[in-house]
């Protein structure tokens, strides 16, 4: 946030009264460029009785902003009469006093909002020295059941929590989990969980996203080592309604495979 300054006087170069108002409207919804969080669109802030902004008074400025290029529209009124009205954008080092700027010649047009960043996958690191007898090139954890609409692929079904068992019968090093999405459909997602029966214990889960076609793999928090043993495997559709549909890694059926 930046501190602003500025006073407003009458016509008749008289201070404006303490009962006026500096009103300050955003041209647009916008977030805090910093925290990704929607902002108020409009600030109400009470004059000193010279008519200036109070000390220490602070917002986010324009170019805290994000679209780029937001503005405010300010007014300097009471109840009875308005002092000032104009568009600026409120960009600069703090403090930033609103006089100095120069108002827009005309209400600029709406920005559009900047597209979200590409999340970043944090790839977890593999052991400092490699496990002895630990198979690292990955394994299929279970198949992926739904509707067939052709050879190798099959539209996931919303609801419902899918389970099997499998044992696992060497050691293992794995950081993700992967699937092929065929038929991507926005917002969908898919919920990957593996529990081991010996302890009765969450092993590792995480969440791969299906709303774009290809191979799509997320990586668990941290890398697992595997023992041999008996394991459970879920799935789980995450979508009101969109199914998307995946298609087999070399088998009859979709697979979601473990791997590095």
């Amino acid at each position: 946030m930046k501190v602003i300054q500025g006073s407003w006087k009458k016509p008749n170069g008289e201070p404006v009264s303490d009962q006026a108002i500096l009103w300050l409207g955003l041209s647009q919804e916008a977030k805090e460029r910093r925290t990704g969080e929607k902002v108020e669109r409009i600030i109400t802030i009470e004059l000193e009785e010279d008519g200036s902004i109070p000390p220490g008074t602070a917002i986010l400025a324009s170019d805290e902003l994000s679209p780029a290029g937001t503005f405010y529209e300010v007014v300097v009124m009471n109840r009875f009469d308005t002092y000032f009205t104009g568009c600026l954008k409120i960009v600069g080092e703090s403090p930033i006093n609103l006089n100095a700027l120069t108002p827009e010649p005309v209400e600029p047009a709406p920005v559009p909002d900047e597209p979200e960043p590409e999340p970043v996958s944090v790839v977890p690191p593999l052991p400092a020295r490699r496990i002895r007898g630990a198979k690292y090139s990955g394994f299929v954890a279970g198949d992926v059941y739904g509707t067939a609409i052709s050879t190798g692929a099959t539209k996931v079904k919303c609801g419902g929590k899918h389970s099997g068992s499998f044992y696992l019968p060497f050691k293992v090093v794995t950081r993700q989990a992967l699937i092929f999405v065929d038929i991507p459909q926005q917002g969908s997602s898919i919920l990957v969980e593996l529990h081991s029966i010996d302890d009765a214990k969450r092993v590792c889960s995480t969440t791969i996203d299906a709303s774009k076609r290809g191979y799509a793999g997320t990586y668990f928090d941290e890398t697992v080592v595997l023992n041999p043993g008996e394991y459970s495997f879920n799935w789980s559709l995450n979508s009101v309604s969109s199914e998307p549909s995946l298609r087999s890694i070399g088998g009859d059926v979709p697979q979601i495979h473990f791997s590095i």
